[in-house]
């Protein structure tokens, strides 16, 4: 039998991609089931309200849930620095 590769996570941000503090401003949107993609950052989970929580939240579709990681992404904050404050002050969030 033959390995297959699939994708089951793809990492979405809103800063450069050479941007020292990517990794903190990036979201996920990760397969939890066959079909059914859960938006996360780290151990939270976007709900379906748009706010962040820790119970799982998997019933997107794959393109729903890049739609809201996309939203997510725009819109995150890390350590009450956003990203157009992360661009502005690298290494500062």
């Amino acid at each position: 039998m033959q390995p297959r590769t699939r994708v089951t996570r793809y990492t979405v941000c809103a800063l450069p991609e050479d941007h020292p503090e990517t990794y903190r401003f990036a979201v996920h949107a990760e397969e939890t089931a066959p079909g059914r993609w859960a938006v996360t950052n780290r151990a939270l989970h976007l709900q379906e309200d748009g706010t962040w929580g820790i119970a799982p939240y998997s019933a997107r579709t794959l393109a729903a849930a890049l739609d809201a990681a996309e939203i997510a992404a725009r819109n995150i904050t890390v350590n009450g620095a956003s990203v157009a404050d992360a661009i502005a002050n690298p290494g500062r969030a």
